[in-house]
């Protein structure tokens, strides 16, 4: 038996599916039973319409917006499509049948004040690998097993300066939205730049 719960947002209908093989197989698939909670009319209205017995793979196994419950949404729902009631009992039918695995799903709306600190926090931590791999670089003859020690914190920093985290941090020092007074040099064009060329001159030694 799988069970998940679904917070939906502001129409508070908190909704549990409860999903469970039956043991039939239907041409091949596995059949499984769904149990809706909910005090949503639509959803309810959609299972009392669909029944409570379903093939796995047509429920999972389809593109997107296919399927028994999107084609009954599609002509019966209330146009909201960011509902996520059909998501998550999708994931529970996947997740009783062996089709995807048990792992939590969500959505959360981040706000702006969080976004930047989550951002500030980032540069921090690369400013201080950056600050550490220059100065070790700056004798590479002396810290030649240091600098080896460190290959893996250089690697995360280059992976941050080629990924879209670094995109992101620039985007928001252009608008202005970074403290004053924080350090930034992992932001400029140059900083990380010219260090992992002078690593990687090292690295080829």
């Amino acid at each position: 038996m799988t069970r998940v719960e679904i917070m939906p947002g502001p129409c508070g209908f908190l909704t549990t599916v409860t999903a469970e093989k039956t043991g039939v197989k239907v041409r091949g698939h596995v059949e499984v039973e769904v149990r809706v909670k909910t005090d949503c009319a639509a959803v309810n209205k959609m299972m009392e319409a669909l029944g409570d017995k379903f093939d796995s793979q047509k429920v999972c196994l389809v593109h997107p917006g296919e399927g028994p419950f999107n084609e009954f949404a599609k002509t019966n729902f209330p146009v909201h499509v960011a509902c996520p009631v059909i998501g998550g009992i999708t994931k529970c039918v996947e997740g009783e049948s062996g089709l995807g695995l048990k792992k939590d799903a969500y959505i959360r709306f981040i706000d702006e004040e969080d976004f930047v600190r989550e951002a500030v926090e980032r540069i921090e931590a690369m400013e201080a690998i950056l600050d550490r791999a220059k100065d070790l670089l700056s004798d590479p003859e002396k810290n030649a097993e240091e600098i080896k020690a460190y290959g893996e914190k250089i690697d995360e920093l280059e992976k941050y300066y080629t990924g879209k985290d670094w995109k992101e941090d620039f985007a928001l020092d252009e608008k202005g939205m970074l403290p004053a007074d924080l350090k930034r040099g992992v932001l400029s064009e140059d900083g990380i730049y010219d260090m992992l060329e002078e690593y990687s001159s090292f690295s080829s030694k």
